[in-house]
């Protein structure tokens, strides 16, 4: 009953740094784990929180190698004067 309230709190607090200023991303998940060593339903939430985290980290790099580089100012054929 300890880890259950003391989960929910974590969990409450963080929520509500969603509209105040702090970690809320880093607080909801702490509160999530903290409850996923009582309850089922938070093991498998956080079990689709860490799945979903690595696939989100997996297209980020991706997406990341995958950028083509820029063009700098000069070499864009609109700043260009025509001859």
């Amino acid at each position: 009953m300890i880890i259950g309230v003391l989960g929910l709190t974590v969990l409450a607090i963080g929520l509500a740094m969603i509209l105040l200023p702090g970690p809320a991303f880093l607080v909801i998940p702490a509160g999530i784990a903290i409850l996923a060593t009582e309850f089922v339903w938070a093991k498998t939430l956080l079990t689709r929180l860490k799945y979903r985290t690595a696939r989100a980290r997996v297209a980020a790099r991706r997406s990341w190698r995958r950028r083509p580089p820029t063009q700098s100012p000069t070499d864009s054929p609109i700043s260009q004067p025509e001859v």
